[in-house]
């Protein structure tokens, strides 16, 4: 993929994952800084994408663990697991926020 495309893709899912977040009941505060996204839930815990250009990855930190995800035929896709941003993202907030972040893609 060329690193064009990729920034393209991270961006596109940050804004989609931004939206989601602002449409929540729970008061989670959303930032965006150096290709890096934290989500601070109300409880302090936090979900953390990264950008990894070098390896055109895209980085989770949650509280169920470390997920790296790349992207195959236009889905961020879980390098061990095999599952979707979206489904590990839902899991991962429904368990930190209370509230699932679904991701209409």
């Amino acid at each position: 993929m060329a690193l064009a495309d990729y920034d393209e893709a991270i961006e596109s899912l940050f804004q989609l994952i931004e939206d989601q977040v602002d449409e929540l009941e729970a008061d989670v505060d959303c930032e965006v800084n150096a290709g890096v996204m934290t989500l601070t839930c109300p409880n302090g815990s936090v979900l953390i994408f990264s950008r990894q250009s070098a390896v055109e990855q895209l980085w989770l930190a949650a509280k169920l663990g470390g997920f790296h995800f790349e992207q195959k035929e236009g889905a961020w896709i879980c390098t061990r697991s095999g599952r979707t941003v979206q489904s590990l993202l839902e899991e991962c907030s429904q368990d930190q926020i209370g509230e699932a972040i679904i991701l209409p893609i």
